[in-house]
């Protein structure tokens, strides 16, 4: 591996194998420019696997991007550059929006009881609905991106089923005949696509492998910017909130169809076996076919 650093008006190298340095650092020309630029090449003798992943390298270069602002970052003469940073990012993988993105930002600082230093956090939000099917998030923290979410995911969706809910009670949006509709949090998230991005001096993972987060100081912060400022987006942007709440019905009247479907299609089926129903709740339907192997049990009691 070769490190050439750019600073206090000079170029500066050192070699590297096997993690310990090979040469002194070696004072080069003048420069006015500052970086650093690492070449390095997989060992054989350390990596069982040395087979560079052109793919997985260009994604994550190009996650870097969006998630800093202004960035500019040259992979394989492929340039990538987003001055709207998660508003790009959420344009090119929703392909069919209803709407434009809403983007929202915050920070939040506290010092622990059990530490003298600030901890402090970053956080930016980018959302909106689609025609495409199905609840599509992207979650990162620090840059990493965290496949299986964590608080910070928690977080924007409890607030955004507590706020999207109470527009809806708030504003009268249900009609008489929905009046007695249940709404859940999938039927909030259905249709949606989702940024969540945190940057927190202290992060906590799961596991080595980082891939979820599990700092419970995100989740306050996160929860009070949506309940506050998505609330008030939602009542300054009529025409997209009519959209959010009518994809939000929709979702839910499909589900209950659909459940009612599948109930329908269960008993007939019981009873075309002569199963018998367990209409009061106190019986669970056999699912066995084979009448042979199947018996009923009654207990006499109170």
């Amino acid at each position: 591996m070769v490190v050439v650093i750019k600073r206090d008006g000079f170029e500066w190298t050192q070699h590297y194998a096997k993690g310990k340095p090979t040469t002194k650092l070696t004072k080069g020309k003048p420069t006015k420019q500052t970086g650093t630029c690492i070449t390095f090449k997989p060992d054989p003798e350390i990596f069982e696997d040395v087979t560079i992943l052109k793919d997985e390298i260009r994604k994550n270069v190009q996650d870097r991007a969006y998630l800093n602002s202004g960035l500019k970052i040259i992979f394989n003469d492929e340039t990538f550059h987003y001055n709207n940073g998660l508003i790009s990012f959420i344009k090119d993988v929703n392909d069919k929006p209803l709407f434009e993105p809403i983007y929202l930002a915050g920070k939040h600082e506290y010092v622990p009881k059990n530490l003298k230093h600030t901890i402090k956090i970053e956080f930016e939000i980018a959302f909106n609905y689609s025609k495409n099917e199905g609840d599509n998030n992207f979650t990162f923290c620090n840059g990493i991106n965290t496949i299986e979410g964590g608080t910070h995911l928690k977080a924007f969706r409890m607030a955004l089923s507590e706020t999207i809910k109470k527009y809806i009670v708030d504003n009268n949006i249900l009609t008489k005949q929905e009046k007695n509709l249940e709404i859940t949090g999938e039927d909030i998230r259905e249709n949606l696509y989702c940024i969540v991005a945190v940057k927190h001096t202290e992060p906590k993972y799961e596991s080595q492998t980082k891939i979820k987060v599990s700092n419970s100081d995100i989740e306050g912060p996160i929860r009070k910017l949506m309940n506050n400022e998505f609330y008030n987006y939602l009542l300054q942007n009529p025409n997209v909130s009519k959209i959010i709440c009518k994809n939000v019905i929709i979702s839910a009247k499909s589900r209950l169809a659909a459940k009612c479907a599948k109930n329908n299609v269960l008993k007939k089926e019981s009873k075309q076996n002569n199963f018998i129903l367990n209409d009061a709740g106190k019986l669970a339907d056999c699912l066995l076919s084979d009448n042979t192997k199947t018996e009923l049990i009654i207990v006499e009691g109170k």
